[in-house]
C-alpha cells in the first residue's frame, strides 16, 4: 500500500467510547461541532484532518456541540483510497 492514502470511515463505524469499546478500535478525543438528534440515532459532526466527519451515534450519547467527546473508530472497517485517482485500495 502507498504511503499517502485517504482514509474512509462510515458514520456507523464511529461510536461514543463510553458506550462501545473492544478490540480493533482506535480512540480519539474530538471536538464536536454539530449535534443532530434523529430518533434512535444522534449524528455528530467534527473536523478530523481538516475534513468534516459525521458520526452516527446512539441516542444515549453525551455529545454536546462545542465540547470534546472521546470517540472510538472501528479500524477493521475503514477503506483506503489513492489520493491521486480516488481508486479504492482495499
Amino acid at each position: 500500500m502507498p504511503e499517502d492514502v485517504i482514509l474512509g470511515v462510515r458514520p456507523e463505524d464511529i461510536a461514543d467510547a463510553s458506550l462501545r469499546g473492544g478490540e480493533g478500535r482506535q480512540e480519539a478525543d474530538c471536538l464536536i461541532d454539530i449535534v443532530e438528534p434523529a430518533g434512535a440515532d444522534t449524528f455528530a459532526v467534527m473536523q478530523l484532518g481538516g475534513k468534516h466527519v459525521t458520526a452516527r451515534l446512539h441516542a444515549e450519547t453525551g455529545a454536546v456541540a462545542g465540547q470534546n467527546l472521546n470517540l472510538v473508530f472501528d479500524l477493521g472497517k475503514v477503506s483506503y483510497f489513492a489520493p491521486e485517482t480516488g481508486e479504492r485500495l482495499n
